[in-house]
């Protein structure tokens, strides 16, 4: 779930409240609604029209509010239905809970950033799967659970809702070797005649395309660029 996304909620439920005042009053007759083909849509036709739109808007409409009651966190809960649901500002909310409206407009968003929709953090992945945080550290850090990212500047990941758990245990682990297509930050370094740290940064502003994070969140790139590239 975004920002944007949620900011379309009151537009959704205007919209469907319009959608369904217009199919029970059947005595207000609309304006007639033309085709692309110049063709008037009949009065069943109409209706038809209204209740499609009127079923996607509803699952849209249901959609945004379970992200909204699936929040942990009462207090911030409480500020998405507030915002999002009764249509406040954040004026008006922050006089409710006596913050400043700033304070109220960037707990919401950053929660947004933060968590996105159908991902968890590690710390209530592992209260769900009973394991230490750390682990889950350990988990995403070796690649284990796909999708898995972490924000620059931030302690913990984010993960996919629906991870399976690795069934292995981490003190017999070993990491998977680096295909031999590809090489690592201090290989390609050498040979560009850098330090690691200046490929990790060139990797990350799309340098090496074709390059990417393996386990441990080191950086793989393809042998080629030891030929074509030149120390920048």
């Amino acid at each position: 779930m975004t920002a944007v996304e949620l900011n379309g909620l009151p537009y959704i439920a205007v919209n469907i409240d319009r959608l369904i005042h217009l199919l029970e009053n059947t005595t207000i007759v609309p304006e007639p609604v033309l085709l692309e083909t110049n063709s008037v849509l009949s009065d069943t036709e109409f209706s038809l029209l209204c209740e499609s739109e009127l079923s996607e808007l509803m699952a849209e409409y249901q959609r945004m509010t379970a992200y909204i009651e699936r929040i942990a966190d009462s207090w911030t809960r409480d500020l998405f239905h507030q915002r999002f649901v009764q249509q406040k500002s954040f004026r008006e909310i922050g006089i409710l809970k006596g913050l400043p409206s700033g304070t109220i407009k960037h707990e919401v968003y950053s929660y947004l950033r933060r968590h996105p929709e159908d991902y968890i953090s590690s710390r209530d992945l592992a209260d769900k799967w009973g394991l230490n945080i750390d682990t889950i550290n350990s988990y995403c850090r070796r690649g284990l659970l796909p999708g898995a990212f972490k924000e620059d500047n931030r302690q913990h990941w984010m993960i996919p809702e629906k991870s399976v758990r690795p069934q292995f245990s981490g003190r017999y682990y070993h990491a998977p070797q680096i295909p031999l297509s590809h090489m690592g930050t201090a290989e390609l370094g050498k040979k560009l005649g850098v330090s690691p740290g200046m490929i990790s940064k060139r990797c990350k502003r799309g340098d090496f395309p074709g390059a990417f994070k393996y386990y441990h969140g080191i950086w793989i790139i393809p042998r080629r660029y030891a030929q074509t590239q030149k120390q920048p």
